[in-house]
């Protein structure tokens, strides 16, 4: 009962603020993971994070999971000042690092048997562990390691932080020690209760007590209570973890009530994330703010990032919103989503409840006795009874007294009549059904001060949260021009207008599928069929303007600077001069939304925008997303509705201050072949030929966004080297290359559009021994020696002629080899066009070389130059006897 009147008691604070929606959330789980139990996480300088779990410890780049390998469960980590990560848990403490492999491990430093770390700190260069009976310093600039033993008469060590640069302790019993150098000093913090946890940011700490009290402390100030909006709340809901998101924000972790962000200097509640505001579970785990500001939440079923940074807020939480969401707009201070079962309004309710009092009324009789008997009826109810009549009126009772008193006597009595009355628990948002519109609705739009929405049932004017109908057949199509009013088109493709309370045909059949109308600076209507534009100006169809549009795709209107542009997958069309104009310099959009005078489009992994939106500064984290279904602008703000792919509806601030981003830094993770691993930070490998593939692995860390980073490279030394495509692929495969020197240049681009290049990589793939100058070298000492010993032997004796054949013909097939293993070498292509003429060319080069030496090599002419060099003293070959 506690916790449900507490839960009253957020929801009416959350209603002052409710319509300004939740912070952004994304979601992440490993693929290992079933149910999720979370001890603690951190993050690296590279910005990857570590998560302990019951599973062990695992790595996170944004996209890809890894395992660390470990002894046991490490139950805390904690980043050093020297850029490890020490994990501490079952039996061992430790650090984690990367094998020649690559493989993730944790290398102990105190390895235990039946000893459990559960809570670590890093103040300055050292690390320090707790467990029941000691504390464990390690100097990560020393590389030692204390021990401080538990003080005599104390049960146990219960917690261990850091608070003004001092490591503290605490144990079962309350006590407070201080850790200097190797003592522990008995402490105070003036406090009503053990201390639960603190965190700190830029010396100013938050502290919770284990009775729930929260206090504030800064450097050089004294310690103040902090009176927390919603108290009740968060104790019912036990705090167990907190971080500090800025300095004028922190989030609290919950047991039973997700988190809270409140401003630590006020104790007022900015905002709740829980299951009704888009988190998986209630129950928190732990958190960790990680270089971008966003808060990482562990909970049952994995990891959520929130992002109070974002310029999003989120819509689609707030219950009663049935469907898939298609349309967003804001009117009269209300928020209206047009979804494929109707349009729903959100609305601020009020929930009420009874609450019991007692009236005092004094009465003046004569003392009676208590009478004999009594009987007792409940007085007769009106069947039009309200429900509060209903409840007062049960609880009064009629007593009838069957006998007299036996004792008459004045006396003054003071009777309590038990009452109730109506008050106010709760006030929320959530969205109601709009009466009168039970079927899909595509469009909403306003004109003169009013709300239309059109849809499967018609077109309705919307008061409140009613629907009126105007026309009752299906409309596809609807825009607000000036002349006209509302102008639509119906499924039976006629082309109405809507003003005055008045409704025209303007076209009875259009005879084509229209996707958009525009109102031009004259007041022309230009229709956007399939393949076609149709002019209608005063009253009457005018003209028609072909264009291309192969894939018969959607195609969007709007007004730019008094002229009709239109857009679809194929590019962007003006009409002029009587045909339509094809604007090539606006190149060919993959998503496009278009909306009065505004077109936002994205190209290139670029979101761009023609209209009065054009110069807001947030319009790149439309990145965030993957694909949109809807966008289009709210009236008088400067804010965006958009809807994606995955039925989120949000309110986007575009051109609100956003502090700026951290960008993680690009690293090799790994360079591997089939034979071996290299350290990925040479930027220099030398490779053979032969020995198959080439892997190439590097990350950049990003989160938040659908996408993640994106990757692209390219490969200098080929013929043809240009940029790949953008893609999430962060490994490079390279099955093959041609023998020579390569420089391989990699770049990543973040959801902003920001481009990081990794410092270029330099491969150098070398040829196997067996084609390598020096074995040339020796090939040709060898070719020589024989040579010179097949004419020798031709010159002693013809009994030598067959050997001397013999070598005469292996020395022309080792030359005929060499040569065309050089030119293999030193002309290597991967042109197959011209690998054929070079070899080719070799085949006529080496032909007349064969012949030439078949003849020195063959010839017993004792006129023969080469002959006589090497046999000075020649003399005719006899033959044998």
């Amino acid at each position: 009962m506690r916790f449900l009147g507490a839960l009253f008691l957020i929801c009416t604070c959350l209603s002052l603020h409710a319509q300004e929606g939740h912070y952004y959330l994304s979601h992440y789980t490993s693929e290992r993971q079933g149910s999720t139990l979370s001890f603690d996480m951190t993050q690296d300088p590279a910005g990857l994070m570590y998560f302990a779990t019951r599973t062990g410890i695992r790595q996170f780049d944004g996209r890809n999971w890894r395992s660390v390998e470990a002894k046991g469960i490490a139950y805390t980590l904690s980043l050093a000042s020297d850029g490890r990560v020490f994990a501490a848990g079952e039996g061992v403490f430790g650090f984690i690092t990367t094998a020649t492999d690559f493989t993730l491990h944790v290398t102990p430093i105190v390895s235990e048997a039946g000893v459990d770390f559960f809570e670590s700190v890093v103040v300055k260069d050292n690390v320090y562990v707790v467990n029941e009976k000691e504390i464990i310093v390690y100097s990560a600039v020393a590389n030692e390691t204390k021990r401080l033993k538990l003080p005599a008469g104390e049960e146990g060590f219960a917690n261990l932080f850091e608070l003004l640069g001092v490591p503290y302790a605490s144990t079962f019993d309350g006590s407070l020690y201080k850790v200097e150098g190797t003592q522990l000093l008995e402490s105070s913090l003036s406090l009503t209760s053990p201390v639960a946890f603190i965190t700190g940011l830029d010396n100013q700490y938050f502290i919770v007590t284990e009775d729930q009290q929260c206090y504030l402390l800064k450097e050089g100030s004294i310690l103040q209570p902090i009176t927390l909006t919603d108290q009740l709340y968060l104790s019912s809901g036990v705090i167990v973890s907190g971080v500090w998101v800025s300095p004028k924000l922190v989030a609290l972790g919950t047991l039973n009530g997700g988190v809270v962000f409140v401003d630590p200097s006020t104790g007022k509640t900015q905002e709740i994330i829980n299951y009704f505001s888009g988190l998986p579970d209630n129950e928190v785990f732990c958190l960790k703010r990680d270089a971008e500001g966003n808060v990482w939440v562990g909970h049952e079923y994995g990891y959520s990032c929130i992002s109070p940074s974002l310029p999003f807020r989120s819509f689609n939480h707030y219950q009663g919103l049935q469907g898939n969401i298609l349309c967003a707009k804001t009117f009269a201070n209300n928020v209206y989503v047009g979804t494929s079962v109707g349009l729903f309004i959100l609305e601020k309710q009020d929930q009420f409840a009874e609450e019991v009092y007692y009236v005092e009324k004094k009465t003046t009789n004569k003392g009676a006795t208590p009478p004999a008997t009594t009987n007792t009826e409940p007085k007769q109810e009106s069947k039009k009874r309200g429900f509060l009549r209903f409840r007062k009126n049960k609880e009064k009772e009629v007593t009838v007294t069957n006998d007299a008193p036996t004792e008459t006597k004045s006396k003054n009595t003071v009777t309590r009549i038990r009452q109730t009355r109506k008050i106010l628990l709760r006030s929320t948002y959530s969205f109601k059904r709009v009466a009168g519109i039970d079927s899909k609705v595509e469009r909403l739009i306003t004109t003169n001060g009013v709300l239309y929405a059109s849809g499967l049932a018609g077109l309705f004017e919307i008061q409140g949260s009613k629907a009126i109908v105007i026309v009752q057949e299906p409309v596809e199509v609807v825009s607000a021009t000036l002349q006209h009013g509302i102008v639509g088109e119906t499924y039976q493709s006629r082309v109405f207008a809507w003003k005055d309370n008045v409704q025209t045909t303007l076209i009875e059949d259009i005879h084509d599928d229209v996707s958009s109308i525009v109102e031009d600076a004259e007041g022309t209507l230009w229709i956007a069929g399939t393949k076609s534009i149709y002019q209608f100006v005063e009253g009457k169809s005018t003209g028609t303007y072909p264009f291309s549009n192969p894939t018969l795709d959607r195609t969007e209107g709007m007004n730019l600077r008094g002229q009709a542009l239109f857009v679809n997958s194929n590019g962007f069309y003006l009409v002029a001069s009587g045909a339509v104009r094809v604007i090539d310099s606006l190149g060919r959009p993959s998503q496009f939304f278009a909306s009065g005078k505004n077109l936002w489009y994205r190209k290139n992994e670029t979101w761009r925008c023609l209209g009065s939106f054009q110069d807001h500064q947030n319009l790149e984290y439309l990145n965030v997303f993957a694909d949109l279904r809807f966008v289009e602008p709210e009236e008088d703000t400067e804010a965006l509705w958009i809807v994606t792919k995955n039925n989120e509806l949000f309110r986007f601030h575009s051109n609100e201050q956003v502090p700026q981003s951290t960008i993680y830094p690009l690293f090799l993770r790994s360079v591997r072949n089939q034979q071996q691993f290299f350290e990925p930070d040479h930027f220099f490998y030398r490779l053979g030929q032969h020995e198959g593939e080439i892997i190439i692995e590097a990350v950049q860390a990003a989160f938040g966004s659908q996408q993640g980073a994106q990757y692209r490279y390219k490969l200098e030394g080929l013929e043809s080297s240009s940029w790949t495509e953008w893609s999430s692929n962060n490994q490079i495969n390279f099955p093959f290359l041609p023998l020579g020197n390569y420089t391989l240049k990699l770049q990543t681009r973040d959801l902003l559009g920001k481009v990081n290049e990794l410092k270029p990589i330099q491969l150098k793939i070398e040829p196997p021994f067996w084609k390598t100058t020096w074995f040339y070298a020796m090939e040709f000492v060898i070719f020589s020696i024989l040579v010179i010993l097949s004419i020798r032997l031709k010159a002693l004796n013809n009994r030598y002629r067959v050997i001397s054949q013999v070598l005469a013909m292996l020395t022309i097939v080792l030359l005929i080899t060499l040569i065309q293993a050089a030119f293999s070498t030193f002309f290597a292509t991967t042109s197959p066009i011209i690998d054929f003429s070079i070899q080719v060319g070799v085949a006529f080069l080496v032909l007349p070389v064969e012949i030439f030496l078949r003849k020195v090599m063959f010839s017993t002419n004792e006129k023969n130059k080469l002959y006589q060099i090497i046999n000075p003293s020649l003399k005719k070959p006899t033959d044998a006897i």
